[in-house]
């Protein structure tokens, strides 16, 4: 990712709106677990390389939507690609009922987190 000159929250700020579509950047930070103010810097930077846009919502002027740019969307799936490979390359030498548990266990952490982030 970096090699791109793409951090981390920048990375999974797209990730999601690629896999989400079209999101409030409120939105975005309960995905991502980022707060308010990392999710407007990332959001800052992404737009600045033109890679995602911020638009009103039809329906409330007061609510932005973000969504990715056609080069964003395509910036985003060729690393993504590159990401999924890379996975596979480390977990390559599980067998699928370790692979479950590893699933169920990085789930279980993920949950964990979501409510950690919450409770502060």
């Amino acid at each position: 990712m970096t090699a791109k000159g793409l951090g981390l929250s920048d990375f999974m700020v797209l990730e999601v709106l690629l896999h989400k579509g079209p999101l409030t950047i409120s939105a975005i930070g309960k995905k991502v677990l980022l707060a308010s103010a990392s999710m407007t810097s990332a959001i800052d930077r992404l737009e600045k390389r033109e890679l995602v846009r911020r638009r009103s919502c039809s329906s409330d002027r007061r609510i932005r939507i973000v969504e990715l740019t056609d080069c964003g969307k395509t910036f985003i799936e060729e690393i993504y690609a590159r990401h999924e490979k890379d996975l596979e390359a480390v977990v390559g030498g599980l067998s699928e009922e370790e692979r479950l548990v590893m699933y169920e266990g990085l789930k279980k952490v993920g949950h964990a987190a979501k409510t950690a982030v919450a409770a502060t």
